[in-house]
């Protein structure tokens, strides 16, 4: 019920209070771009947030607040920014923001647009599954911009327990136990694994990029805490790997045949993804429903380099070898490979 009622509050912001949530959303998923937001409608030559330099290298993020979807006028409007953008400057990246998510057609024509300025451009998305996404992990931001749409589950929770009363050891007594029976529970139904605990409400979404902890296998998290879940016993799980199913629907279906044909990384979203099961009763307990998934070449893949001989070779006269070449694998597919030298 949160969860849809995020999306309604999301999508019925005015344009410039969701230009804001957009900023401050970007400043903390992405502090290392120190991203900056416009002020201006109309005049802001197509940028309302950027990060990078206006004439060097440059992210631009276009907010539209569309309430009623992506139809014929709302794709005017984004194709005209998307010109103006490029009419003033040459950013490698643009990304649209949108407080809806777009239905099949919008996004079919979404990624023609894609495709037709791939030249001059990369463009991407930021839209409402991605954002609510967010939020249910930014437990400040989340209050301060919807602060009657979402329970704020730990003063809740705080008020009927009585915790407040609770002296910081007594606190801290009482939460060691319940953890430690947690894990146990854990332990009990499925002791290939060992689990580890961590809460944190503001550090937003897991990313990809993050460096992966030796023997991780998986993070469960919920937007307060997070499940760390390592390989304990490592025969039983190669004798018996985890397994999961997920289906694509829509745009999602031709994502994943360029996954397979290229092994390029690919990004789908909520309404790209179909069922979803498992057979690990810790995801089945925690009732997952994937908001994003993102499938990229593992490091075990591209970490593995190999010295090769490598020779152009023009004619029986014109010829050139290197006799020792480091090459690494950047990703695999069934028709095509590309490798870093």
């Amino acid at each position: 019920m949160q969860i849809q009622a995020l999306y309604l509050a999301l999508k019925a912001l005015d344009p410039d209070t969701f230009q804001k949530l957009c900023f401050q959303l970007l400043k903390e998923k992405h502090p290392e771009l120190e991203p900056k937001h416009v002020e201006g409608k109309g005049g802001d030559e197509g940028l309302d947030v950027f990060a990078g330099e206006l004439y060097g290298e440059l992210a631009i993020w276009q907010c539209k607040a569309f309430p009623n979807g992506v139809g014929k006028s709302q794709r005017a409007k984004i194709k005209a920014s998307l010109r103006t953008a490029l009419k003033h400057f040459s950013p490698i990246y643009w990304i649209l923001c949108l407080s809806v998510d777009m239905d099949t057609k919008a996004r079919r024509w979404f990624e023609k647009l894609k495709q037709s300025y791939k030249s001059k451009v990369k463009i991407t998305d930021f839209s409402a599954s991605e954002i609510v996404n967010e939020l249910l992990f930014r437990r400040t931001l989340r209050n301060t911009f919807f602060p009657t749409v979402v329970i704020d589950i730990p003063e809740l929770k705080r008020r009927v327990t009585e915790t407040g009363k609770l002296s910081t050891g007594e606190l801290e007594r009482i939460t060691d136990d319940n953890v430690e029976e947690l894990i146990e529970r854990h332990k009990d139904q499925d002791a290939r694994f060992r689990y580890e605990y961590v809460f944190d409400g503001e550090s937003g979404p897991l990313s990809p990029q993050v460096p992966i902890p030796p023997g991780l296998v998986m993070t469960v998290a919920d937007g307060t805490k997070k499940i760390n879940v390592y390989a304990r016993d490592v025969k039983a799980l190669q004798a018996n790997p985890p397994r999961f199913s997920v289906g694509f629907t829509g745009s999602g279906i031709k994502k994943f045949e360029t996954l397979l044909d290229t092994g390029a990384a690919q990004e789908f979203q909520f309404d790209e993804l179909g069922p979803f099961t498992t057979d690990l009763p810790l995801i089945n307990d925690s009732l997952v429903t994937p908001q994003k998934l993102t499938v990229s070449p593992s490091p075990a893949l591209t970490g593995r380099k190999r010295s090769v001989r490598v020779v152009f070779q023009k004619n029986d006269a014109e010829r050139i070898q290197y006799n020792l070449m480091e090459m690494a694998p950047i990703q695999v597919g069934r028709r095509e490979m590309t490798f870093a030298v």
